[in-house]
């Protein structure tokens, strides 16, 4: 694997994306070792000092822990009184008191703030089909940050620098809906220390204790939210409220027969909601309320097509739920339930932009390609960089 570019199918080697699929999401623990520097271009303490500098969000998105209980910010934070009034600062004196008497960081949604990371979601995103996102915890001493729990959601760990303490445990309840409440394990199955370049995989509801062992350690918890069944019917049922029935008070019925003729009712129209079509329009609504990267290009203000852009420019596409089809001797691009129709010349840039990898609007400077892509730029789905 190259150092400095992130796929999806780096993530999970030696495994393949279909073995993947198939034999582990969803169903068990997984875990793998690389090259200690895989991935070590998607984050650095350097690169960190940084982001806390300039780009830092407020609590609690940015936070420190200790045994399960958050610091509080005044702990590492100081207020300048200056010429116009009140400015809370980050003590950095401080902050650095805090995480020597053992605190973790969390950034919580740090791919919104750092673009290797954000790539990282991207690749997910689109070679999953679901919702990612990507939180960070950095921590220096032996006290754990959290205790005991399980997720709501699937995770990828990745273990940038240093060694990390993980003790795993099966799911006490199969698929946990996130208000299940059920006590910790008393003992944990699998025993692990992943090490820089390590990648560990629990699917959703699997418990884990995690001890830092006294030495910087830096990973990312990549969070994967896929729907469920649970999530399809609640979806249903909104559908189904445009049937006068469904909309309906429930009437005040006191004889069984009556009750039963009322359920009947009400099933004959989830029936004829409930069917193949229905779940092929959700998966649809799922890919068309999916939000795209909000990445603006200012340059098409005036509607300055890729002739105008500069000539070392690369062109993006902003979603990664995008799909190409085939319509009427051409090729569309679909995002979000609209349609941009291109000319077949067009196909393989518009094949790379699904895919994810940048093109350079040099080569979508001809006539196939010129109208399309001013297009997909003006309608905020495609931007340059």
């Amino acid at each position: 694997m190259n150092v400095g570019h992130f796929t999806f199918s780096s993530l999970i080697e030696p495994l393949g994306v279909r073995e993947f699929e198939q034999d582990v999401m969803g169903r068990h623990e997984w875990r793998a070792t690389g090259s200690p520097d895989r991935f070590a271009h998607l984050l650095s303490w350097r690169s960190l000092n940084e982001l806390i500098r300039y780009r830092r969000p407020p609590a609690p998105r940015f936070r420190l822990v200790k045994r399960g209980e958050t610091v509080p910010e005044s702990a590492y934070h100081r207020t300048v009184h200056t010429l116009r009034g009140p400015l809370k600062m980050l003590d950095t004196a401080r902050l650095l008191v805090q995480i020597r008497d053992g605190a973790t960081m969390v950034w919580d949604a740090i791919d919104q703030v750092h673009s290797p990371v954000h790539a990282v979601k991207q690749e997910v995103e689109r070679a999953l089909r679901a919702f990612a996102f990507v939180n960070m915890y950095a921590s220096w001493g032996d006290v754990g940050g959290f205790p005991g729990h399980w997720d709501d959601h699937d995770v990828f760990v990745v273990q940038l620098l240093g060694r990390k303490h993980w003790q795993v445990q099966p799911p006490t309840r199969k698929w946990p809906m996130p208000d299940d409440f059920s006590e910790p394990p008393t003992e944990y199955a699998h025993d692990w220390t992943l090490t820089p370049g390590s990648v560990l995989y629990l699917p959703r509801g699997w418990w884990h204790r995690v001890t830092p062992l006294n030495e910087p350690s830096l990973h990312l918890t990549i969070g994967v939210l896929r729907p469920t069944n649970a999530d399809f019917l609640t979806w249903l049922v909104r559908q189904a409220t445009a049937c006068d029935l469904m909309r309906q008070d429930i009437p005040d019925l006191d004889d069984d027969q009556a009750r039963a003729r009322h359920a009947a009712a009400l099933r004959s129209v989830l029936d004829q909601w409930l069917g193949p079509s229905a779940l092929e329009l959700f998966h649809a609504t799922q890919a068309e309320t999916h939000y795209l990267d909000p990445r603006p290009t200012l340059q098409a203000i005036s509607h300055i097509g890729p002739e105008a852009w500069d000539a070392d420019s690369t062109v993006v596409l902003l979603s990664t739920r995008a799909e190409m089809r085939r319509r009427d001797g051409g090729v569309a691009l679909v995002v979000a339930g609209d349609e941009w129709w291109a000319p077949v010349e067009a196909e393989s840039c518009m094949r790379a932009l699904v895919a994810g990898r940048p093109v350079p609007a040099e080569a979508l400077r001809t006539p196939a390609t010129s109208s399309l892509v001013r297009e997909l730029v003006a309608s905020g789905v495609a931007a340059v960089i």
